[in-house]
């Protein structure tokens, strides 16, 4: 149950990487069509699928060993109990109905415990799906995160728009490699700023920190002069307008 759960968990989370590839390409396919980029996207994607491919493989192995294993054992204890009825005939004296009775009550019973264990594969994919519910369930929603943080919820000032990341890290928590590490920019009122780079450096997510989408490892951002956790959050986001790609 333990290999079955493992291998569940850890392919459920490489399928995740390579459907958001997938999802990306379909949602921005016609800059992909018009840059002739789909073999590229094609070629990414099945690289990506090489690791559960893998994890497949040895699934089907380890699994085929240990149901041929589970066979020879099997049958050796059937072996093994005959062998044993005889003794117990020949040296006790006990009846031969009797001796069977008992051996295929607990036989059947045994067998149909084993048959339960077909059903492990689903009960680890529905621990996994139970885990990863109850997470988003227990996690702070944006309201109470900014109760918890002590906020003041005011409602003045951010009228200006300087805008200010003071030495800000972060990184999304499905990534291992960091977006930023030690950012510092200011945006003065009144100007007009460009943020030009390769798909996943980091312009987007800019700002989606500024409406607190995501907040930073450490650092501050600041608006007007104040952290913009001191901001009432849907005055905050009131006051920026945002056009998506």
């Amino acid at each position: 149950m333990k290999f079955y759960a493992g291998f569940s968990e850890r392919s459920d989370a490489i399928y995740k990487h390579s459907s958001n590839l997938i999802m990306e390409a379909m949602v921005n396919i016609r800059t992909v069509y018009s840059f002739g980029m789909e073999n590229t996207i094609a070629l990414k994607y099945e690289k990506k699928l090489e690791e559960p491919l893998s994890l497949a493989t040895k699934k089907g192995n380890v699994s085929g060993i240990l149901y041929g294993l589970c066979q020879t054992i099997l049958m050796v204890a059937v072996g093994v109990v005959l062998y044993i009825i005889t003794l117990f005939i020949r040296k006790y004296h006990l009846q031969f109905v009797d001796m069977f009775t008992a051996v295929y009550a607990i036989g059947f019973a045994a067998r149909t415990t084993g048959l339960n264990m077909q059903f492990v594969p689903d009960i680890a994919s529905g621990k996994n799906s139970a885990a990863n519910l109850f997470e988003i369930l227990d996690g702070k929603d944006e309201e109470q995160m900014q109760i918890e943080s002590g906020s003041t919820m005011m409602k003045e000032g951010g009228g200006r728009g300087q805008i200010e990341f003071k030495s800000v890290t972060f990184r999304y928590p499905s990534h291992k490699n960091y977006t930023f590490i030690d950012l510092s920019l200011q945006i003065p009122p009144g100007t007009k700023v460009a943020l030009v780079g390769p798909s996943g450096c980091g312009k987007s997510t800019i700002t989606q920190m500024i409406l607190r989408f995501y907040e930073p490892e450490s650092g501050n951002i600041l608006l007007d002069g104040r952290n913009i956790k001191d901001y009432d959050l849907y005055y905050l986001r009131g006051l920026f307008g945002v056009v998506s790609q």
